[in-house]
């Protein structure tokens, strides 16, 4: 949450913004043995984060760097586990006008890019962030993600390939048909 919002007095814009405590869900994947989160936890993570994007898109803002590493989870007393997203330094607001691919995605978010995003000259839609949300979703269930390789050949898989499945990846747990297809398209 933003607090405020000021100017200092050489005229340099500031926020002053909720300090968030927990880990970022990529620390909490680095640190968890195995290969994944048990799967309630990860659909609890993922539709919180997707209830937070609704929320963004509805204002019509787009994140564009949606994955674990913008993240945040905090454990209240009960131990419940809530998700706040952060990282808004490259999000835009969808009605800008000249707001087009011409500022290409960071490369150390290749991972996440939706295919359009490297394809054409309008990318700027809610899509890319639910793209991004699906392949870490990936990810929080298997601690992997859907493609590897070098940047350009994971962007080449993001538009060509098929994602592996998630069946394959976690063969301790039977993966619910509708998740496995979320993740498969």
């Amino acid at each position: 949450s933003i607090k405020d919002v000021d100017v200092t007095e050489e005229g340099v814009p500031f926020l002053v913004m909720e300090y968030l405590q927990g880990t970022t869900l990529r620390q909490c994947l680095t640190d968890l043995p195995g290969s994944g989160l048990p799967l309630n936890q990860a659909v609890n993570i993922i539709m919180q984060t997707a209830e937070a994007m609704r929320y963004v898109h509805q204002a019509g803002i787009i994140h564009r760097d949606i994955k674990p590493d913008n993240i945040q989870l905090t454990v209240n007393n009960e131990r419940t586990v809530f998700v706040k997203v952060f990282d808004f330094g490259i999000a835009r607001v969808q009605q800008e006008i000249g707001v087009t691919s011409t500022q290409k995605p960071p490369p150390s978010t290749l991972a996440y890019a939706a295919p359009e995003m490297h394809i054409s000259a309008d990318y700027l839609n809610p899509a890319i962030d639910v793209y991004a949300l699906g392949v870490t979703l990936f990810e929080t269930i298997t601690k992997e993600r859907p493609f590897a390789g070098t940047g350009i050949e994971v962007v080449w898989s993001h538009m060509k390939a098929t994602p592996r499945k998630l069946g394959q990846l976690r063969t301790d747990v039977k993966i619910p048909a509708q998740l496995a297809e979320l993740t498969e398209q």
